[in-house]
């Protein structure tokens, strides 16, 4: 669960924290309120894809953090991959410098330098992000969601044409 959020020149926001509570959290607002931004920080700094507008104007460097509380699950992966964690808390964080015509970032998982792939993968365990006329499912990947669900839709899912074959037996629930 994401617990706070930090972000420093990241493109129109100077500085902002932000602390969510358990359960459903959801950003409204007005059209231009930034609700846009604040998704796009929680992106990059679980390894989007970023450029040099993520620099706020005027600034070579911009840095987001985010401290999640560690599920089971989510400590077992890291553990897996060898990722040492102290406690029941994980910061993410990426920091952001602009080069000569090119942007350059750094992630970290409580304090230690990671590669990006091993982000990209970690974001799996860590959010799902829903946005209007979009949804980006980080977490769970649906097919498996649905299964577990007991809706029964992953046999639907494994068998169905649509898929390729890989995917389909990929999707097949264990023991199936």
């Amino acid at each position: 669960m994401l617990l706070s959020l930090q972000i420093e020149n990241f493109a129109l926001i100077d500085q902002l924290q932000l602390s969510f509570a358990g359960g459903l959290n959801v950003l409204t607002g007005e059209t231009g309120a930034g609700k846009s931004i604040v998704l796009d920080a929680i992106d990059a700094v679980l390894g989007g894809r970023v450029s040099q507008r993520m620099v706020r104007a005027g600034e070579k460097r911009a840095s987001v953090e985010a401290t999640f509380a560690l599920s089971p699950a989510t400590r077992q992966w890291l553990d897996d991959q060898q990722v040492a964690v102290a406690g029941d808390r994980l910061i993410c964080s990426r920091e952001l410098t602009l080069g000569r015509g090119t942007v350059r970032s750094r992630s970290k998982l409580n304090g230690t330098a990671v590669n990006k792939p091993l982000i990209e993968a970690l974001r799996l365990h860590l959010v799902e992000i829903t946005a209007q006329g979009q949804t980006l499912q980080v977490g769970i990947p649906f097919c498996n969601w649905l299964g577990w669900t007991g809706w029964g839709a992953a046999t639907w899912l494994s068998s169905d044409s649509r898929w390729p074959k890989p995917m389909r037996r990929q999707r097949q629930p264990k023991g199936r």
